[in-house]
């Protein structure tokens, strides 16, 4: 199966592993952590991998908070579009590990050490994910401890980058007239 490169992540010029990212964080290196994390997510999602995509582009949404110098952003964004392609895209009606459960876990069990905005990111990717691919609802989800969009929207507003909210919202957007987008309710 040949997929489509997506067009919100870097192109990959060569073989990649999880070692790329390890390395990168080892040093400390935390602009080519996001990137690599960022193209470790596009080999992935091009070898069918879309699960352990998704993945890779958290891990960079996550490491973006260690940036000291956000100039990254301006040639690669937050990927919360790059989330939403995949999501979109992913040929099959299921997705490999649940992503909206696992956003779910990730924000409703996210010890405090983390971080406020990193919740409230998982928050966000839930609630991307949640519109995109509302056949992914489990029973295991309690819906009375999930936020409205417009509390997501304040918290990114409130404690993330410049654009942060912005970008995110515009993620909704991809489904466009596709298969998907009646399930879009912002």
């Amino acid at each position: 199966m040949s997929l489509e490169a997506c067009p919100f992540l870097p192109e990959v010029g060569q073989p990649m592993t999880y070692r790329t990212l390890r390395h990168a964080r080892l040093l400390g290196d935390w602009t080519t952590y996001y990137r690599s994390g960022l193209a470790y997510g596009q080999f992935l999602w091009l070898k069918g991998r879309a699960g352990r995509s998704l993945l890779a582009l958290v891990r960079a949404l996550y490491a973006s908070e260690e940036l000291e110098d956000a100039t990254i952003f301006d040639m690669w964004p937050l990927p919360y579009r790059a989330v939403a392609w995949i999501a979109i895209k992913h040929p099959a009606l299921d997705f490999p590990g649940n992503p909206l459960l696992s956003f779910y876990h990730q924000a409703s069990r996210m010890p405090e050490h983390f971080g406020e905005l990193r919740r409230w990111r998982a928050w966000a990717l839930y609630s991307l994910i949640g519109a995109l691919r509302p056949q992914l609802k489990s029973s295991r989800i309690d819906t009375r401890l999930t936020p409205e969009r417009i509390q997501i929207k304040n918290h990114l507003k409130r404690l993330g980058f410049v654009q942060e909210c912005c970008i995110w919202e515009s993620a909704f957007d991809l489904a466009g007239d596709g298969p998907l987008s009646e399930s879009i309710h912002p």
